[in-house]
């Protein structure tokens, strides 16, 4: 059965327990999601703030999966949450992976997006220390 509503469905990959969000990557990949919209739940995973990073290294193991199943136009949307992966080893990271996993159908976006990683792990990086002093946490 197709999952009938897209609003439970994509607040599948809000939960804030890693287990959760393991099952929901699988079930993005199953044929109970449409292809069109399993990669918007993926990307929903991965712009989460407890557990983006474990959405992420799941949608690695399985990006040969993901490429094929999925419609091209689809797939740099999918990866527009990773700019919220803003430390420097993700960075690192995503910037080696797709130097060996490009996305032919949204280069330039891809670009853009790996960009705004990079600006936002720099804000992260200065003025992580500003804002934790002034809540005197340090």
């Amino acid at each position: 059965m197709l999952f009938r509503s897209v609003r439970y469905l994509y607040a599948l990959g809000d939960f804030d327990d890693e287990v959760l969000i393991g099952r929901t990557i699988d079930f993005a990949f199953s044929s109970e999601v449409k292809s069109q919209n399993a990669p918007c739940l993926i990307a929903r995973a991965i712009a989460g703030r407890d557990h983006g990073q474990l959405a992420w290294s799941l949608l690695k193991a399985r990006w040969d999966e993901a490429v094929e199943c999925f419609p091209a136009s689809t797939i740099v949307r999918m990866l527009d949450p990773i700019k919220f992966l803003d430390r420097p080893e993700l960075v690192r990271d995503t910037r080696a992976f797709f130097a060996t996993h490009p996305v032919p159908h949204g280069e330039k976006t891809l670009a853009q997006i790996l960009e705004r990683q990079q600006v936002n792990a720099v804000l992260r990086e200065r003025e992580t220390p500003v804002l934790t002093a002034s809540l005197g946490g340090g």
